[in-house]
């Protein structure tokens, strides 16, 4: 048998990386939403792929969005919770407001699209212990934010170098301590996300990283790296579960992100590479991993571990 993995797409929108990158928010003529969420589609029905979106609750105030995820529901694909406003520096909020954030977008999910999301994602990959507290009390399933990499840091900084002359919002990656914690599925402890705790409480599923060396494995990455690199970090997994990310931007041409975004990686890819490689990285992933959505792969990590052997990196 196969092991499992989840393709995973954030659907995060212009205004949320405008203001990632310090930016003022620019009046628009098409949303990201409308312009790359179909091309997504597209691609997981070519490829035969049902995939978990995180859906920031704002933009669930737009009817046509709503319209967008009812088709991706339709399709089989899950709908999970990115919080409402995607507050960068989430672990710093106080729980009230992190409280706020995830069960305002729960209630938009409910309200719009007819269904209790059981999975979420904190903006920036920065999640606390009250987090994921208020996540289990509130019947989730999985949280999925840990970025489990070395080099977050380097990341980070990046980040801020690419910004200027502008301030990037404060998101440090989940920070270095991210880098402590396991890179297969484990039930985090409440005082220490990135260590493992009791097995009675809300599942991780870490965003994949490279065994040993834990370079981020997903599209932001391999976009620019291209086909050989990609193959090359994907040889490295044997039967450790791979949650592979995507965001929006990814399938949007340079000329419909703007000049303003440019800055953003891939930003000035052409669409057509774009689209090749992401089809490429689902073969080859379809390949060696059965894909599901993130919480059929909680629901079998939960249930019978045996069945899903593990692979630990040091």
């Amino acid at each position: 048998m196969k092991p499992l993995a989840s393709i995973q797409v954030d659907l995060d929108s212009f205004w949320t990386l405008e203001e990632f990158w310090g930016l003022p928010q620019t009046p628009r003529a098409c949303s990201l939403y409308a312009i790359a969420l179909p091309r997504f589609l597209e691609l997981f029905r070519t490829c035969g792929v049902r995939a978990t979106l995180f859906v920031v609750g704002r933009d669930l105030e737009h009817p046509a969005h709503a319209d967008l995820l009812k088709d991706a529901i339709a399709d089989g694909h899950e709908i999970a919770n990115h919080s409402m406003h995607h507050r960068f520096g989430f672990a710093r909020l106080h729980p009230a407001e992190q409280a706020q954030e995830i069960l305002e977008a729960d209630r938009l999910i409910q309200h719009h699209l007819g269904l209790k999301p059981v999975g979420f994602r904190a903006p920036g990959y920065s999640v606390s212990g009250s987090a994921l507290g208020i996540l289990k009390q509130h019947g989730y399933l999985y949280d999925a934010s840990l970025l489990p990499s070395f080099f977050n840091p380097l990341m980070s900084w990046v980040h801020q170098w690419r910004a200027r002359p502008h301030r990037v919002a404060h998101s440090d990656l989940g920070g270095w301590r991210a880098a402590l914690a396991p890179s297969t599925p484990y039930y985090p402890d409440q005082t220490a996300v990135w260590r493992p705790g009791p097995t009675d409480g809300l599942l991780e599923l870490p965003l994949a990283v490279t065994p040993l060396v834990r370079l981020p494995f997903y599209a932001n990455a391999h976009l620019s790296s291209g086909r050989g690199a990609f193959r090359a970090s994907l040889s490295l997994f044997r039967t450790t579960p791979v949650n592979y990310l995507f965001h929006l931007i990814e399938l949007a041409a340079p000329e419909e992100i703007g000049p303003s975004l440019w800055r953003h990686p891939n930003a000035r890819l052409p669409l057509a590479r774009k689209q090749e490689r992401c089809q490429m990285f689902l073969d080859e992933l379809a390949r060696r991993f059965q894909l599901v959505p993130a919480k059929e792969l909680a629901n079998a990590w939960r249930s019978n571990r045996k069945t899903q052997p593990i692979e630990r990196d040091a």
